[in-house]
């Protein structure tokens, strides 16, 4: 059997010549991405292209009415609920639910493994959002986004193994993710074109000891969410402390220590819990 050593290298040597085939970002996604950055284009008209995907247009309808966001009245078409949401927000909105898709495999190996690794994201997406969102100058939907993608590398790395006929549960599995996560999600989004917030929250979504002086950023909510969601059942290695973990002090919501902080997060399960339901 194909050595650990040996796809490590294999791996690499396609990341680095750019011949490792990277998932592409789902079309719908990519068009609205392209037209929110398009001044031309208003409410109506982005509606007008989610609209193209039925089942985008459902799941964003639902959001504008979930308890996340919904206003005095319910919302029934697809521009009352973009023009309520805003064109941010939708936008990365459709990028989540899109993503979705990337997650599902024919195999039931791999789409076990995929699932898994899907639901660890969700869980870390619906902890960023909350705490980005009692945090100043956080967007939450951008540190929502940031927790869905910050594990994107580790698809390409477990479809080569199932193409090898690697058994997913082997021992060596793990360490290949660990060391291979950051640069192949860093290419996909380079490739997908993503702004550095989020190529940041892939680079540091485990780089626990990071020292970044300032108000807490995108990274810092990735890394603490992690901590409190703990790593995927694919992972390899023990998680710090939180109180050892320079991103723990730069959240104010955390000057009282981690006991009030896990009572703040329990206070808002009923809003993570909502956001892992419309996620999943």
């Amino acid at each position: 059997m194909i050595s650990a050593e040996q796809i490590q290298a294999a791996l690499q040597e396609q990341i680095s010549s750019g011949k490792l085939k990277l998932p592409g970002l789902p079309d719908i996604a990519a068009k609205v991405r392209q037209a929110v950055q398009n001044e031309r284009y208003n409410a109506q008209d982005i509606a007008k292209l989610i609209q193209t995907d039925i089942p985008l247009t459902a799941r964003i309808i639902q959001v504008a009415n979930s308890p996340l966001y919904r206003g005095q009245t319910s919302v029934e078409h697809c521009r009352e609920a973009v023009m309520r949401l805003g064109l941010d927000v939708t936008r990365n909105l459709a990028t989540s639910f899109a993503l979705r898709r990337l997650f599902n495999d024919r195999s039931p190996e791999l789409r076990a493994a995929t699932v898994d690794i899907w639901k660890h994201s969700i869980k870390v997406a619906s902890i960023a959002y909350t705490l980005a969102r009692i945090s100043p100058s956080m967007d939450p939907d951008t540190a929502m986004l940031g927790g869905l993608l910050h594990d994107l590398g580790v698809l390409p790395v477990l479809r080569y193994l199932h193409h090898n006929k690697v058994d997913l549960t082997d021992p060596v599995v793990p360490g290949l993710l660990d060391e291979l996560r950051v640069p192949i999600g860093e290419a996909i989004l380079n490739e997908w074109q993503f702004e550095d917030d989020f190529i940041d929250m892939i680079r540091h979504a485990e780089n626990w000891f990071r020292k970044n002086p300032g108000l807490a950023d995108y990274s810092d909510a990735v890394v603490i969410a992690q901590l409190y969601a703990g790593l995927g059942k694919y992972r390899l290695g023990r998680l710090p402390t939180i109180k050892s973990v320079p991103a723990f002090g730069k959240f104010p919501i955390f000057a009282l220590g981690p006991d009030s902080s896990v009572e703040l997060l329990r206070e808002a399960k009923e809003e993570m819990m909502e956001l892992m339901r419309l996620l999943s």
